[in-house]
């Protein structure tokens, strides 16, 4: 937020709707259940199942799709029809030390919501992707 730009014109910047509800998606995502000690429900599983090998990775992806479609519906208000998709990949990253660069993977969530504001019923897209865990084959 631009806060010298308060002192210059005495008005904070505006932020859409689309915009707000994108950085709270992000933040259901990205906190874990009782972090936020208000509603200790608050905040995705993920962290939770991220390093269970027990399950087939299409069972995983389905459970988080399902689980982030709840969390929205629930706790994002402005959205209606809202459909998930979870999508595992693998990123790779190079990393330099001194001359010697060596290659790493980890899993990579890919998340796919579309959705309708419940305000105007335009349609809503939001993409977000982030790392889980390091990379194993299943």
């Amino acid at each position: 937020m631009d806060v010298l730009g308060f002192f210059k014109n005495g008005r904070f910047p505006t932020a859409t709707e689309e915009y707000t509800i994108a950085c709270h998606i992000q933040l259901l995502l990205t906190t874990a259940p009782e972090e936020f000690p208000p509603d200790p429900e608050y905040g995705c599983q993920l962290w939770e199942l991220e390093f269970s090998t027990v399950q087939a990775t299409s069972v995983w992806m389905d459970r988080m799709a399902q689980h982030m479609k709840e969390l929205v519906e629930r706790y994002e208000k402005r959205l209606t029809d809202v459909e998930v998709k979870a999508e595992l990949d693998q990123a790779e990253f190079k990393v330099k030390n001194g001359t010697k660069v060596t290659s790493r993977l980890k899993r990579r969530l890919n998340v796919s919501l579309s959705a309708r504001l419940a305000r105007t019923n335009e349609p809503f897209r939001f993409k977000y992707s982030m790392l889980v865990a390091p990379f194993s084959l299943d």
